[in-house]
């Protein structure tokens, strides 16, 4: 069974915190991933789902911030969190709602905070940097192989440089595998190696952060940001949104203004 540990790449301990991505939806795990990458000094992951529940895992040592799904998160505060990890070890929990669900009055037991999933970047950030600069970093430990099969760190960045910068666009399979020089079916199987899901469905996860950014902060028609964010029509989007963000655009944005 391939844990946590496996997953992660090659990097020094003591220059990076790490955070856990762990959501229900793969499709907001990835958008989630792809936002919290452009962190400095930062290295995300996503929980393997087989390997069972993150805050059973005796592998959280390494782990500074978990980012979780809140839906999933509550069931599991009426017992003890983290069951296998040694004293000291437990990592700081934010907790990301869908569905509209009205922030709690007081934070579940192993919490530090709670975002909705349309929250700002900003807010995600400053949260995460809060959390990492509060906890202590672990102590230098050897030097790991990343992902067996997965892409190198390089091509990683620049296939998500490029799909960042394209989104509007038509964005080819083979356009991506190009530029990790490698072949298409390869870089298929590699890409979602080191992100957990195909190229087809990160694009797409991205494509949806990108329109939930546009809701918000601007007054363009529904039917032009689903076309700005690279979907070839309004219908098309929306089943995506609700897929994704639990409610219809035209929701989200009456609850964000």
């Amino acid at each position: 069974m391939v844990t946590f540990q496996d997953q992660i790449s090659e990097v020094q301990a003591q220059s990076f915190s790490t955070i856990l991505v762990s959501h229900a939806s793969h499709l907001v795990s990835a958008g989630l991933q792809a936002t919290l990458g452009r962190l400095p000094d930062c290295r995300v992951e996503v929980w393997n789902d087989a390997s069972g529940p993150w805050h059973a895992s005796a592998s959280l040592a390494d782990v500074d911030v978990v980012v979780a799904d809140a839906e999933s998160f509550l069931p599991a505060c009426g017992s003890t969190l983290y069951p296998a990890a040694e004293p000291g070890c437990s990592p700081r929990v934010v907790l990301i709602a869908t569905h509209g669900a009205p922030m709690p009055i007081e934070l579940p037991h192993g919490a530090d905070a709670w975002l909705h999933i349309g929250c700002h970047e900003e807010d995600l950030f400053g949260t995460v940097r809060r959390l990492t600069k509060g906890s202590a970093m672990p102590s230098p430990s050897p030097r790991r192989q990343r992902p067996r099969g997965g892409l190198a760190p390089g091509a990683l960045r620049r296939v998500r440089k490029h799909v960042e910068e394209r989104l509007a666009e038509r964005i080819e399979l083979r356009d991506l595998a190009a530029i990790a020089q490698l072949s298409e079916c390869h870089f298929s199987r590699a890409f979602k190696q080191s992100t957990g899901l195909p190229p087809h469905r990160y694009v797409m996860a991205r494509r949806i952060a990108s329109a939930a950014r546009m809701i918000q902060d601007t007054s363009q028609a529904l039917a032009e940001i689903a076309l700005a964010a690279g979907f070839s029509d309004q219908s098309h989007f929306t089943r995506v949104f609700v897929d994704v963000m639990g409610e219809t655009p035209r929701a989200y944005r009456h609850r964000h203004r």
